[in-house]
Order: structure tokens, then C-alpha cells, then sequence
């Protein structure tokens, strides 16, 4: 079966109907996709607080034997939740997108920038992880004068209790790192990471901006191909 039969099948489950443009390695990574019907849009619209929920129908199985890599994300603050396959690689920055506007980049496991939701992080210049240890990110972000400027948080990560977490249905023995921020202009923000045996950030909860709040990132097949 071809990747773009698998693809449209399994987000034909889920309700998205997926068409993919040949099936070729430009299309596992390239993305050329176009979604028809409930579309992954609805997650933005939500995250600025519209009605539309998108959500996510197709089951742990169809979703983990899909061809494409995807990552779920879920806005906190509503609840919606949609897939994203992954598009493009860059060095370590991955983009995650459908056609419609909504992309996630991340680098690492961390979220490195959104785009189509609203209120996006344009950027971010992201820090190691290092346990026990006081880092800086600085996240980007357009403001009201439509002006891309900085904000910059100083971090304490610390490790947290070894956790077994599941994605999709299946079961990963973790390690959580927590990392408390502050800026100027805001504090009590807290990233958590669910780092599994092999490195790979299988979970995540990451403070997008301020329009967006928290994301919640799911990486359904890193380090699992």
C-alpha cells in the first residue's frame, strides 16, 4: 500500500479525509497535503477561542501504523485536539503541518515556534536540558505594534519522578524534566518533558504565548521506525 492510500485511510477514520499528492519521499516528508472536510484548522480557531473542536476519531491503531510521522496536539485551555504529520526536516527543526495554515515546529522535543493558530511564537532560542541547573529560552513573538519582539525567561529545570506514560496505546517507561520560568513580564510558567530510554521527548507540555497558553505534543513514532 502506497503512503498516500495508508495516509488517507487512516485520517479518512479519524474524519479528515487526507489526499497526498504521489507517494514518493517528498511526500512522506514534504507533506503536500490537503485537508478536506472537519479541518485541523478547527484546533487554531479553538485556541482563539472560537467554537469548532477538532478532534481526533481514529483509533491508537490506525494512528501508530500510519506511514507519515505524526504528532497530536492538544490546546489546553480547550481542549481540541488534532494530528499533524510531520512535513519537513531541517537539521534538528522539525515542521509539523497541514495545508491549511497550522504548522508546529519543534527542535529536540521542544516547541520552537507555531504558525496559524493566532498569537503565534514566531521563534525560539531554546536551551539544553539540564537537570538541576538555571537556563534562559527566549521566545518571539509578534506584538501589537507588528513588531517580532523578544521575551526572555529564566528557567530552573529539575527532574521529576520516573513516570510510565501511553501514547496511542502504547506503554513508555519515562523520565520527567520540569522546568519553572519567569520573565519580565509573567511568571509561574512550567514546561514539562516526558523523556523516554531513548532519548526521544515523547511528551510534552509547553507554554506556546500568551494567546495560545499550553500546548500538550504527543510524538506517536520518534525513534520507533
Amino acid at each position: 500500500m502506497g503512503v498516500g492510500m495508508a495516509v488517507t485511510r487512516m485520517l479518512a477514520v479519524a474524519g479528515l479525509a487526507l489526499a497526498l499528492a504521489g507517494c514518493g519521499d517528498a511526500d512522506r516528508r514534504g507533506g503536500s497535503l490537503t485537508l478536506i472536510g472537519q479541518s485541523v484548522a478547527a484546533l487554531a480557531k479553538s485556541a482563539r477561542g472560537d467554537t469548532p473542536v477538532s478532534r481526533i476519531t481514529a483509533s491508537n491503531a490506525a494512528l501508530n501504523a500510519a506511514e507519515v510521522n505524526l504528532l497530536l496536539v492538544r490546546t489546553e485551555t480547550t481542549g481540541s485536539r488534532a494530528g499533524f504529520a510531520l512535513d519537513s526536516v531541517n537539521g534538528d527543526a522539525m515542521t509539523w503541518r497541514s495545508t491549511d495554515g497550522v504548522s508546529v515546529v519543534t527542535r529536540g522535543g521542544q516547541l520552537n515556534g507555531t504558525a496559524g493558530f493566532g498569537f503565534d511564537l514566531s521563534s525560539a532560542a531554546l536551551p539544553a536540558f539540564r537537570p538541576g541547573g538555571t537556563v534562559t529560552r527566549t521566545h518571539y513573538r509578534l506584538r501589537g505594534d507588528e513588531v517580532v519582539a523578544p521575551e526572555t525567561f529564566t528557567c530552573v529545570q529539575s527532574l521529576g519522578p520516573a513516570e510510565a506514560i501511553t501514547v496511542t496505546g502504547r506503554r513508555f517507561a519515562t523520565q520527567k524534566l520540569v522546568e519553572t520560568c519567569r520573565s519580565a513580564e509573567r511568571d509561574g510558567i512550567e514546561n514539562a518533558y516526558w523523556i523516554d530510554a531513548s532519548g526521544v521527548v515523547r511528551k510534552s507540555r509547553q507554554w506556546a504565548s500568551p494567546g495560545i497558553g499550553y500546548l500538550v505534543l504527543e510524538d506517536v513514532h520518534g525513534g520507533l521506525r
